[in-house]
């Protein structure tokens, strides 16, 4: 049975706050059908039951007999019930709860004072309104009470609050109903706790404008005037107001930085802010930009005041050298023309590895490959390590490393010289991967034909870049006179598939990533028609002519950035490159003592590149090569961690135009490092360099006497090569055994060697000496392992010529040969028996 209004609406909580006080009117509605219920259970001959199981054991009554249930240890079988079915059978059908006003509960003292224990005589429920004495005042919040040995219900006030500490006093009635797991109260706790905290809290408060009062009266403070500031005096006796400048001049501040944004700048890069920068330059003060780009018309002359800044010029940022934190170092340094560190360099495991093609100068026909690398992240490079001791017309242009295989492709002339037409041959060697990596492992070289694309002739002019393509191909770009390649092949470098990128003789020395993640080909290729580089991009696997984006006129500067390749890695989706004017003149500065170089980051995109990318001037580089080309634009990139490594050829010294010879042209390689991050430790070689405060010198002393030693061989079982005034001939270990009459030089390079008859014969002789990296020069000594076995040195029977035959006959015979152009020439002869 539903009663309206019920109890749960009459007594319902209000507002946190303000709480709803029950109207009478509703309270005797309520009560009025409380009697109601008790008249018509009376007038029917109600019965009452002591609990539910005295109800179903007497059955005797007709249908429609109505009766109570009171104390049923179960709270929900207490009720009204009428019964159903005739006398002696059916059951007692529960209609509605019983219909109390309010129910006794006791607080005896039974709990504690903080934890109540009432009794009741009749059990509690939330349809009842419960009327309790407290026995004990509280002293601490919450409070909670059970009834008749239940769960304890958290004692909350007419508000919803928990009760204050004192809030409950001893001999105090309060009301209340059930609601859930809390004794919500109808009447409210004492509020003479709480009012006892309002006075001390006004005591308080009253006592503290007191002071207030007395301390302000001893205050002289001068009237208040806009942007001003109230200082003490230089007396300390009162107080004066003063500008935000007359503070700085007091307190001699005018040495620290002014921030940009005082001046009216606002360093969001669109707005113009040169008003506002040019008034900070001239007012000689030092400005800091708070690591913000201000867009002014013209980069400022002088960086010496300017701190943490960067100024946009047009699309070009001119950083302060705290704005980018970086470092730049030489990684070469040698008295050679060590250039065309183009798009060859990577990581290899932890090892950085960049090529080179290194000369005497610019305008010498002949080189050598080297490769410089670095196992500790960049902080110190190693001596250069020559892929050939012969200097020859062969260069290199493309290297990579596809995880597992090293690829070097390099261009061999049709001559003796760096001249067309050329062909290529792939130097390949598996590296492996950290532990299991031999970086002196031996190399495959395999002659190799690229494709010619319908339109273009011959073989291409150069061959440079290198990714690892999709599906584990390996990609490269080749330049051709009548446009852009790439290269793809998916067996290793042997078969290749010819896909155009760009057709017309300006498009030039295409550089090429693949990015897994996206699955896109991005990169750039060279505009030799004098115009800007051009950004590519294909998202069909090379499948159709990819699309290009060529830099606006104006971008990098008045005068285009032509004939000037841009290298780049891939980090996290976002491409960071380097690129240069080629000299000087070509930038409009009138000379080529210096040109710009510049880093450029933005985001990979199947639109415009150029509306993206954030581009760095670097500054000025030393050129000094008068009408040539620079080995300055020449760079490559490396994204290793969180540094960005830019390689890139700077040119130190020139001599007589065209000329060679040692030292009269130099160029070595440079790197400047971008990091991206700073990880706040004292050092961490993904975001650091380390100091280097070391020799990369090979060379060792040797104690006690005036001597120097290469100590290459000792793994190998050879003796070290020692350097001094007297000549040493480090010896080869291994007793070489002649076979068919020849003998076979390889492995470490020595000067002494003993040889021995084959099959330990009594006689035998030695006709040929075979050594496929012999140089014109080489000197080398022969002695036979033993007196009992002669060895005779045939002359002129195969490559040795020693004037006669010479008959090595003794365990003290020895012969000197000297090898120049593929014969071994005997000088002296001792025949010591």
């Amino acid at each position: 049975m539903a009663f309206s209004p019920n109890a749960e609406t009459v007594f319902a909580d209000g507002p946190f706050g303000s709480p709803l006080q029950p109207a009478k009117s509703e309270i005797r509605a309520l009560l009025t059908q409380y009697e109601t219920i008790i008249g018509a259970f009376l007038s029917s001959g109600g019965l009452v039951f002591p609990d539910k199981a005295a109800a179903d054991a007497s059955l005797g009554y007709p249908a429609y007999t109505m009766a109570w249930v009171i104390r049923d240890a179960i709270v929900a079988n207490n009720g009204v019930y009428r019964k159903v079915g005739a006398s002696g059978a059916g059951s007692w059908l529960r209609l509605a709860d019983l219909p109390y006003s309010f129910i006794i509960a006791t607080d005896a003292g039974a709990g504690t004072a903080n934890a109540i224990q009432a009794t009741t005589a009749i059990p509690v429920s939330s349809s009842a309104l419960v009327w309790m004495n407290v026995f004990e005042a509280n002293t601490a919040s919450p409070v909670t009470v059970s009834f008749n040995g239940g769960t304890a219900l958290t004692m909350k006030t007419n508000g919803g609050n928990n009760i204050a500490v004192g809030g409950l006093v001893a001999g105090m009635i309060v009301m209340g109903i059930v609601a859930g797991a809390t004794f919500r109260l109808i009447s409210d706790q004492s509020s003479a706790a709480i009012l006892a905290q309002v006075e001390a809290a006004a005591t308080r408060a009253e006592t503290a404008q007191a002071a207030a009062e007395a301390a302000a009266a001893g205050v002289d403070l001068p009237p208040v005037a806009p942007n001003r500031m109230l200082v003490d005096n230089s007396a300390g006796t009162a107080r004066e107001s003063k500008t935000f400048e007359e503070v700085r001049s007091a307190l001699a501040l005018d040495a620290l930085p002014h921030s940009l944004r005082a001046f009216g700048a606002a360093g969001d890069g669109s707005t113009d802010d040169s008003a506002a920068v040019t008034s900070a330059i001239t007012s000689g003060k030092v400005i800091d930009g708070g690591g913000l780009t201000y867009k002014i018309n013209a980069k400022p002359a002088s960086f010496a005041k300017i701190r943490n800044a960067a100024f946009k010029v047009g699309s070009i940022i001119f950083p302060s050298r705290d704005f980018l934190r970086t470092d730049t170092a030489k990684i070469t340094n040698g008295l050679l023309y060590t250039a065309w560190a183009q798009d060859k360099a990577y990581k290899a495991g932890t090892q950085l590895r960049v090529w080179v093609n290194e000369k005497e100068s610019h305008g010498d026909g002949t080189g050598r490959i080297a490769l410089y690398s670095s196992d500790d992240g960049g902080s110190t490079f190693s001596f250069g390590e020559y892929l050939n001791a012969k200097a020859s017309g062969q260069t290199l242009w493309s290297a990579g490393f596809d995880g597992t295989n090293e690829y070097l492709f390099v261009r061999v002339p049709s001559g003796s010289t760096d001249v067309p037409p050329y062909t290529y041959t792939l130097w390949k060697r598996t590296l492996g991967t950290s532990d299991t990596s031999n970086y002196n492992g031996a190399w495959t070289k395999t002659n190799i034909t690229f494709p010619t694309p319908a339109g273009f002739t011959g073989q291409p002019v150069m061959v440079h870049s290198f990714t690892v393509g999709h599906a584990g191909s390996i990609v490269v770009g080749a330049s051709y006179g009548e446009g852009a390649v790439a290269m793809r092949s998916i067996d290793g470098g042997i078969n290749w598939t010819a896909h155009v990128l760009g057709a017309g003789s300006s498009f030039e020395e295409p550089t090429i990533r693949y990015d897994a993640a996206s699955g896109v080909y991005v990169g750039f290729m060279r505009n030799g028609g004098g115009g800007n580089p051009r950004y590519w991009v294909s998202t069909d696997n090379l499948a159709t002519v990819p699309s290009f984006w060529t830099a606006g006129s104006g971008f990098f500067g008045p005068n285009a950035l032509s004939s000037a390749t841009v290298s780049f890695d891939i980090k996290d989706g976002m491409i960071h490159a380097v690129t240069a004017y080629r000299n000087g003149v070509l930038e409009g500065l009138g000379t080529d003592e210096r040109a710009s170089a510049f880093y450029l980051r933005g985001p990979i995109t199947t639109s415009s590149f150029w509306d993206q990318v954030e581009a760095f001037n670097l500054g000025q580089l030393p050129r000094r090569e008068p009408g040539g080309a620079s080995a300055l634009g020449q760079g490559s990139v490396v994204v290793d961690e969180d540094k960005v490594h830019l390689f890139y050829g700077m040119e130190e010294r020139t001599g007589v135009s065209g000329g060679t010879g040692k030292g009269n042209r130099v160029a070595n390689i440079y790197q400047t490092v971008i990091f991206l991050d700073d990880l706040g430790t004292m050092f961490d070689p993904r975001t650091d360099l380390v100091a280097n405060r070391t020799s990369n010198s090979q060379l060792r002393k040797v104690a006690g006497i005036d001597a120097f030693t290469f100590p290459f061989t000792d793994a190998n079982g050879f003796s070290s090569t020692i350097v001094s005034g007297r000549p040493n001939f480090s010896r080869h270990t291994a007793t070489l055994m002649i076979a068919s009459g020849a003998i076979t030089l390889t492995g470490t390079r020595s000067g002494l060697y003993v040889i021995d008859t084959e099959g330990a014969a009594a006689t035998d002789d030695l006709d040929t000496i075979t050594d496929a990296d012999a140089f014109d020069g080489d000197t080398i000594v022969l002695k036979t392992s033993s007196s009992s076995r002669d060895v005779t040195i045939k002359n002129g029977t195969g490559n040795i010529n020693a004037g006669a035959d010479r008959v090595l006959n003794s365990g003290s015979d020895q012969i000197m040969l000297m090898y120049f152009g593929g014969t071994w020439y005997a000088f002296p002869y001792a025949d010591n028996t």
